[in-house]
């Protein structure tokens, strides 16, 4: 019982992670857990952990808080240390979209001498920028691809925890102007925190996702992959985990469904991998699952949680208190919002190309309000307007609106 590897998810992810547990256990002896970031709502699945507020307290504060992908990740420190308070010594978080083709051992082995292990998004420094995620990209979102983690328990490794626990709590959002991308980039600093304890691998085998693509090659021999390091050939090593992000099998072509230059046909190596990624995920219902909706995106009457009331309510939680139920109508969180008229009254939910279409209308009014505004009152003006609005697109600064 001392090595675990684990996800978190929501329901319209299980077939990713029922794929990612299939694979794992193929290679490796490790326990293997999902926690499920989501109401089961009756679902049956072996191995799967429900949120507790023994060991993520208010844990539904955070589910309000946040959306489906902030909360997601803020409870990874949680879970790990949950792990380690069932007797587990060395856990590895890999995200559902991860697909395993080897042992692990190699990072266990590492957790012998490590506290953590961390991968970045790029090993290789290029003169010239290439790939499909952009320098200035990585720095907005991270060094390190939190995709992967490996944390020993240890005394640096529970205090790492203890740190990223208490960061997260409240700070996971998506918020460039606070210089926030999640769970994510805080772990920049952790090397700079401790310099011996940290591994940061260099294993081009590890986390490789189109991200990286410009600096590994993939090939495959005897029915195994391999990765070449495209800058110097002869530093080869077995791929151990391949980062589908983005991926779906709706688009079977595509390394990801947002991409529509990184496919099958410009990249031909990819065609295997993606291939049988895309059988397992079917195979485990990816069909049935991904329509699933997020049990944390409505009220108790099934109305809408907009982004702004998720933030209104980080930014007075100290009004509203922890102890209560913020999805339940009958409190004060809905009855406050509704009292400033900031409830929309929507039931059902708009799908990504509505709500896609939405702000591109909306975009379209407010360049028209823009360049009336520049006519009416001159550069000086709308030069200081923009400066405004720097600070107006952050939701939280919206909290006035609850005075």
């Amino acid at each position: 019982m001392d090595n675990a590897v684990f996800t978190v998810c929501a329901k319209n992810y299980l077939a990713q992670a029922l794929s990612l547990r299939e694979s794992t256990r193929k290679y490796n002896d490790a326990d293997f857990y999902i926690f499920l970031a989501d109401d089961r709502l009756g679902l049956t699945i072996p191995d799967v952990v429900d949120l507790d507020d023994e060991w993520i307290p208010n844990w539904k504060s955070m589910a309000f808080k946040y959306d489906v992908i902030e909360f997601n990740t803020s409870i990874k420190p949680f879970c790990i240390k949950k792990l380690f308070s069932m007797g587990y010594k060395k856990v590895i978080y890999l995200d559902p979209d991860i697909y395993v083709y080897s042992s692990l051992a190699y990072v266990y082995n590492l957790l012998d001498e490590y506290s953590v292990v961390l991968t970045p998004h790029r090993c290789e420094m290029l003169l010239n920028q290439v790939g499909f995620i952009s320098e200035e990209m990585c720095l907005e979102v991270g060094i390190y691809n939190l995709g992967f983690i490996a944390v020993k328990n240890s005394s640096v490794g529970l205090s790492i925890m203890d740190w990223w626990c208490k960061r997260l709590k409240d700070r996971c959002y998506v918020e460039k102007n606070d210089s926030l991308f999640v769970d994510q980039k805080w772990m920049n600093f952790i090397p700079g925190f401790f310099p011996n304890d940290i591994f940061l691998s260099h294993h081009l085998g590890m986390n490789v996702a189109m991200w990286n693509l410009q600096e590994r090659e993939i090939v495959s021999k005897d029915n195994e992959y391999y990765i070449i390091n495209r800058n110097n050939p002869l530093d080869s090593y077995p791929l151990l985990f391949f980062h589908f992000s983005g991926y779906s099998p709706l688009w079977p072509e595509r390394l990801d469904k947002r991409n529509e230059v990184l496919t099958t046909i410009t990249n031909p190596e990819l065609e295997p991998l993606i291939k049988e990624y895309c059988a397992c995920e079917l195979r485990n219902h990816f069909m049935e699952y991904h329509k699933m909706e997020y049990s944390y995106s409505v009220y108790s009457n099934n109305e809408q949680i907009l982004p702004l009331h998720r933030r209104l309510y980080g930014s007075c939680l100290q009004e509203f208190g922890e102890g209560i139920d913020p999805f339940d109508v009958s409190n004060s969180v809905y009855k406050s919002l509704r009292k400033k008229g900031l409830i929309s009254h929507e039931l059902l939910k708009q799908t990504k190309e509505n709500i896609k279409k939405d702000y591109s209308k909306e975009e379209k009014k407010l360049k028209c309000f823009l360049r009336f505004f520049l006519k009416l009152f001159g550069a000086k003006r709308y030069t200081n307007l923009i400066k405004a609005c720097n600070k107006v697109g952050v939701m939280s600064y919206h909290s006035f609106l609850m005075e």
